[in-house]
């Protein structure tokens, strides 16, 4: 009887053992899922995506379902009814993008308070500035208004949106470091 009773005890130790380890590893995958959804690059393409979406565009499966209601309410009697429903809809798509807007708008302005994003602009960076990104220090040439043009090594220039500009560094600033 004792056996049994230690067995039935070890067996239960080990499924805690094992349901603990599945709860870390739960844990650590929604760490890392998180992580990913409020990295910076992420934040700053959401709000690209969020803010310059039509709220009547749709994927392409629902443009082919929204095709078929056209059908539908082409033949409609009521088109006055239609009209409404319609507008109904799109200023409830509309209230929940400009929601997510605020959101997202919102999450970056505190990665930039805490340091995480950069906020540089047209205002910020000037020709001839020096622009650090993932694959180090490029000279700008020219400033648009979503993002610079950089010099290579080669014969064409890069385009840098401003999310991905790092540190920002005048000439002057950058031949006294060379110097030094």
């Amino acid at each position: 009887m004792t056996i049994e009773k230690a067995h039935n005890t070890q067996g239960r130790a080990i499924a805690a053992g094992n349901d603990a380890t599945e709860a870390a590893r739960r844990a650590e995958t929604a760490h890392h899922t998180t992580a990913a959804r409020y990295s910076v690059h992420t934040v700053a393409n959401r709000i690209k995506i969020v803010g310059g979406r039509h709220p009547t565009h749709s994927t392409r499966h629902h443009r082919q379902a929204r095709m078929d209601h056209q059908r539908r309410w082409a033949k409609c009697v009521e088109r006055r009814t239609n009209r409404r429903i319609r507008h109904d809809r799109l200023t409830v798509r509309l209230e929940e993008q400009q929601d997510q807007l605020t959101y997202w708008l919102q999450v970056r302005a505190d990665q930039i308070a805490g340091g995480a994003a950069t906020n540089y602009s047209r205002e910020t960076i000037n020709k001839g500035d020096f622009v650090r990104h993932r694959f180090g220090w490029a000279e700008v040439v020219r400033i648009n208004a979503k993002s610079v043009s950089v010099r290579t090594e080669y014969s064409w220039t890069n385009t840098l949106e401003y999310e991905a500009i790092k540190e920002v560094k005048t000439a002057a600033e950058m031949s006294s470091q060379a110097a030094s």
